[in-house]
């Protein structure tokens, strides 16, 4: 809506002072195409006789980013990366996990999120385990054999 104005009007053609189409907002006139100034940042106002049109400014979303809003500005700011005992990590990036090393971690957006790490266990041989790794190795194993099934001929 127009700045400064309680009220939207219809904006009247005046053409019979200057012969052109003017746009009459609470007394105040605009020629066609000329912007007419509006309160929301997100608000844009054209003069189009006999009255004004508007269109509402659409935002990118960014999903999991932080959004920073700026007085003035329609459209907030994103920050979109992940800080972990002072080290900065961009969207996307592993993360080493505070919490164990059986979680896997990633800067999602504006936060990190963790996983639980899906260990392979096996029950042919002795697990080794490592200190500061979540799953055990099997160094000393028998290779494993994929299952084959054998159909008669």
């Amino acid at each position: 809506m127009p700045s400064g104005f309680a009220k939207k009007t219809t904006g009247l053609t005046d053409d019979t002072e200057q012969r052109q189409p003017l746009c009459n907002v609470d007394g105040v006139l605009f020629r066609t195409g000329d912007p007419i100034p509006t309160e929301d940042p997100c608000e844009s106002c054209k003069c189009r006789p006999p009255g004004f049109a508007c269109v509402l400014r659409e935002c990118e979303v960014k999903p999991h980013c932080k959004a920073v809003r700026r007085d003035g500005q329609c459209c907030p700011e994103y920050q979109c990366g992940c800080e972990q005992d002072g080290k900065p990590y961009k969207d996307g990036d592993v993360v080493p996990s505070p919490q164990s090393p059986c979680y896997v971690c990633f800067c999602q957006g504006s936060s990190i999120r963790c996983t639980l790490v899906a260990c392979q266990f096996r029950g042919d041989c002795e697990p080794r385990y490592v200190p500061g790794e979540c799953c055990p190795r099997y160094d000393h194993c028998p290779p494993l054999v994929a299952h084959q099934e054998r159909l008669p001929l």
